[in-house]
């Protein structure tokens, strides 16, 4: 079944869900303000991985080949929902199953390598660094950050979290150019450096 992925932070817990088959499981963990954590769930056969901080926090069944359109905040979501802000750095999006047993986070900005179909840095831009081709476009209420960043110059945030002050709550950059339909319909893993802001 063809299925559309949240990947969602709130202030305590690392959730996944999916419609429209109700997948809906959860790992417990507290996200400490201004605190980067690096998150991965990985897509391996017919499970999905979560890890924190390279540490494996679950294993889930899921047996869904994921849809043909790929947001950052909507169909694939990096977001804090329990209080303040969030800032993201170093998205990476390869069509392999990148970490299957406990590992140590990157230490630097990732660089190309095999399997990676979306690398962003957020360094003051929207720009995909992977080799394959693909436009993302940022709304208006998106905003980079150089004082709050892991690696590099900047790092990506909403202004407005998921607050219901969102003018646009439906997602940060927008690609329809079909990144999972062509290229993630295996194994595939989703990750990146997550921050709560005060």
């Amino acid at each position: 079944m063809v299925a559309w992925l949240a990947i969602q932070v709130t202030e305590n817990e690392l959730r996944v869900n999916s419609s429209p088959n109700s997948f809906n499981q959860a790992v417990t963990f507290t996200f400490s303000t201004s605190t980067w954590n690096h998150i991965a769930i990985v897509k391996k056969g017919t499970n999905l991985l979560a890890f924190i901080d390279g540490v494996l926090k679950a294993t889930w069944s899921f047996p869904y080949t994921i849809g043909s359109t790929y947001t950052i905040g909507s169909e694939i979501s990096f977001f804090e929902s329990g209080y303040g802000l969030n800032s993201l750095d170093e998205l990476r999006i390869s069509n392999i199953a990148r970490w299957t047993k406990n590992f140590t986070p990157p230490t630097a900005a990732y660089g190309e390598i095999a399997k990676c179909i979306t690398l962003l840095h957020f360094d003051n831009n929207a720009t995909n660094s992977s080799s394959i081709s693909q436009t993302w476009t940022k709304n208006q209420y998106v905003l980079y950050s150089s004082s709050v960043k892991k690696f590099g110059t900047h790092s990506m945030y909403d202004q407005y979290g998921v607050s219901e002050a969102d003018p646009n709550p439906n997602g940060d950059f927008v690609n329809n150019t079909g990144i999972f339909y062509n290229y993630l319909t295996g194994d595939w893993t989703a990750e990146c450096w997550f921050a709560t802001l005060a």
